[in-house]
């Protein structure tokens, strides 16, 4: 009787630890400077379903496609052990989850048959009204250049970067060399600077930005307002980046800038760190708060256009740009036009100022980083009502202050939106130009905080972003096609100065026209 009942406690141990097993992942400590434990890391992080491992290896530059020496990768071994991989094309593909084979299915159809983006019979007249003016357009002129707009919105950069990765690779790799003209805010500002720096391409940016998240984002134990030290922003910004006390002047492959809200006055004016600055007189410069870029440092201006308030201090009263254009088309298009404008006008001579100020904007792109869900409040109203006994006063007090901080929140939203209203009005200004506007954010199921280090909802809202990508399919193909059509130019000359235009675009016809079926196929077979 004891030896059967002994059996029965060894058997329901051996089913407690498998259950164990089951519920929380094994932990495995690497030493990932030695290239030795790389594959067995990585299959045994695929094997337990350790997503943490997993993280640390794609951070570490270490190839996820290796194989065993039964020629498995690890997608295979996860497969094996009914673990799954979302379908991605960077870190959503190498991330495991345990799920049960139903969500797989479900999973994996939602990408091969994604939602339409307008009900059926719907005809979407800014679509439409894009497709035409895109068809219109037969040939890139030399003195046409693209705008490329990104919000900001912390650590949903990722948001932003996974898109920029689908539209590179549907270009093979030759988005940046396409893109004339950058401008972002917070985030935004980081990847702008980083892609025009020519230290990071696009998915070290995305790496760099999965990395900051964990060393940007540490609490201060002396203060508990700014959320976050700024130490770690000024690292990264400094060092990491490799940019030390370099300056903006550097930035010779785009026109590149950055926003910063000037915060030591009321209304905060905007401030742009810019790469570029028109010929004319220091007053002028002045006047239309033209800053030098050989003076303004790289480092600087992220850590500025970084600082968000109540997350972090300002930078000698320079905060995030987030607080005046938290979407910075507007800005970047006003811009563009008033750099032309000021060329032309500060022309010394008549033949100077036919030469000057000539660029078009030929195509504006702009990247969100995601579409909230809308929420509901009580009311913004701020009444005291007459109250005959403390109770009532008390309840109406307590109305009064629920309203203000509903209008508190309601005048945050606004002034940071970069959805809605600021999406509509570059769009009609591109339109009355007669320019192409391509506008890409996910609608994500949940919001999420720009200080957000959880992994999992990390990896959530870049799984989001496949399902838009792909839901939007037609869409990215189009703005890929366009791209692919436009001609490469070496350097930033003025057109009067460059080789005819005609003859750049027939030596080049036949490149583009290849890379325009590539974009195609790659973009249906994915």
């Amino acid at each position: 009787m004891f030896r059967n009942r002994s059996k029965s406690n060894d058997r329901s141990k051996r089913n407690n630890s498998k259950d164990r097993s089951r519920a929380d992942p094994i932990t495995f400590d690497y030493d990932l400077s030695n290239v030795c434990n790389h594959l067995e890391a990585l299959m045994n992080a695929a094997r337990y379903g350790n997503t943490d491992l997993l993280y640390k290896l794609y951070i570490h530059h270490i190839d996820l496609k290796m194989t065993d020496e039964t020629g498995n990768t690890a997608m295979h071994v996860a497969v094996m052990v009914e673990k799954y991989v979302k379908k991605s094309q960077i870190l959503v593909r190498e991330i495991f989850r345990t799920v049960n084979k139903e969500q797989i299915r479900e999973d994996f159809n939602s990408l091969d048959n994604p939602p339409s983006p307008t009900p059926d019979g719907f005809i979407d007249v800014d679509s439409y009204y894009n497709d035409i003016l895109v068809r219109e357009k037969k040939k890139w002129k030399n003195e046409e250049r693209v705008l490329l707009s990104l919000d900001g919105g912390g650590i949903r950069a990722v948001i932003t970067v996974q898109m920029l990765i689908h539209i590179d690779h549907m270009l093979d790799g030759k988005l940046v060399e396409k893109i004339d003209d950058m401008a972002g805010t917070s985030c935004g500002g980081v990847i702008t600077l980083l892609l025009s720096t020519n230290n990071r391409n696009i998915e070290e940016t995305r790496k760099l930005l999965l990395e900051m998240r964990e060393r940007v984002f540490i609490r201060g134990f002396d203060k508990s307002v700014p959320k976050y030290s700024s130490t770690g922003m000024e690292y990264i910004a400094r060092h990491v980046t490799t940019w030390e006390d370099s300056k903006m002047s550097v930035i010779k492959r785009h026109r590149a800038m950055v926003t910063v809200a000037d915060t030591r006055m009321v209304p905060p004016q905007l401030l742009l760190f810019r790469s570029y600055c028109p010929e004319m007189p220091e007053e002028a410069c002045e006047h239309y708060k033209f800053l030098d870029p050989s003076k303004v440092e790289l480092w600087k201006a992220l850590r500025c256009t970084t600082a968000a308030p109540y997350f972090f201090e300002s930078f000698n009263g320079l905060s995030d740009g987030g607080l005046i254009a938290n979407n910075p088309t507007l800005a970047l298009v006003s811009d563009f036009l008033l750099t032309n404008k000021l060329e032309k006008s500060f022309a010394k001579t008549p033949e100077e100022r036919e030469k000057k100020g000539n660029w078009k904007i030929g195509c504006v792109i702009s990247l969100g980083t995601g579409v909230f869900p809308t929420e509901k409040i009580d009311g913004i109203d701020l009444v005291v009502a007459h109250a005959k006994n403390p109770i009532q006063f008390a309840k109406s007090c307590y109305k009064v202050f629920a309203s203000t901080r509903n209008l508190l929140h309601v005048l945050v939203k606004e002034c940071t939106a970069s959805n809605g209203q600021p999406v509509k009005y570059a769009r009609e200004w591109c339109h009355s130009l007669n320019t192409p506007y391509f506008r890409f954010s996910p609608h994500l199921s949940q919001g999420i905080s720009l200080d957000e280090i959880d992994l999992e909802k990390v990896i959530q809202v870049m799984w989001e972003t496949e399902l838009y990508v792909a839901s939007h399919r037609n869409q990215f193909v189009k703005l890929v096609n366009f791209l692919a059509t436009k001609p490469k130019r070496d350097g930033f000359d003025n057109p009067s100065n460059s080789q005819d235009s005609e003859s750049i675009e027939q030596s080049e016809m036949t490149e583009t026209t290849t890379t325009t079926i590539t974009a195609t196929t790659t973009t249906e077979t994915s």
